[in-house]
């Protein structure tokens, strides 16, 4: 389908140096949790908001829409002048409009049809790690993954063996990456912290 080809792709993001921009803090993103940090980074950098100003809602799965937003956010939300968007279900006024028309333009983001996007479908492992792969340009792995779920030809297979190996996703064990698992919102802002912020 429309989704597991790799287009031409975008420049590579430059990481975003960590400074001093005040923590911000949720309700139920305590201290010591596993993405306090990245989410503290990511709301602080405007990459994210919470669901409420209080709350973030780690454990939500994370939609198509707000992980293309995120990543057009984390890029320094480019111009998006004379970019058409293809789907006729992402029309203007959607918060996520201009963040697909960039997205889909620059090769990053397919639709689930010829002319659907489903924004608000869940993103999958895969897709995830297939996202982030192209908007660093879809550099070339170091080998394959060694994740037995993850099939040699598979779209993403690539995109997960460069994620591991850049440390920006893991396994669920060692041998396991569960391609097809839903992503959460905690889970999508983690990998953008140690893609852009930890490294």
């Amino acid at each position: 389908g429309p989704d597991q080809s790799v287009q031409p792709n975008p420049a590579p993001v430059s990481p975003a140096a960590p400074d001093q921009k005040p923590t911000v803090t949720f309700d139920d993103v305590p201290e010591g949790s596993y993405c306090c940090a990245a989410v503290s980074w990511a709301a602080g950098e405007g990459i994210t908001t919470g669901v409420t100003d209080t709350l973030f809602a780690p454990n939500r799965p994370c939609t198509r829409a707000q992980l293309t937003v995120m990543l057009y956010r984390a890029a320094g939300s480019p111009s998006v002048d004379g970019l058409t968007c293809p789907f006729t279900d992402v029309a203007p006024g959607d918060y996520c409009y201009d963040a697909v028309r960039w997205a889909a333009g620059s090769g990053i983001v397919r639709g689930t049809t010829e002319t659907t996007f489903s924004p608000n479908a869940t993103v999958t492992r895969a897709q995830a790690a297939a996202l982030l792969h192209r908007m660093q340009g879809a550099p070339e792995p170091d080998g394959a993954s060694g994740f037995a779920d993850v099939p040699e030809g598979a779209y993403y297979a690539k995109a997960v063996a460069w994620a591991e190996q850049a440390g920006v996703v893991r396994g669920k064990t060692d041998t396991r990456f569960a391609p097809g698992d839903a992503c959460t919102r905690g889970q999508i802002v983690m990998y953008l912290y140690r893609l852009m912020a930890e490294q």
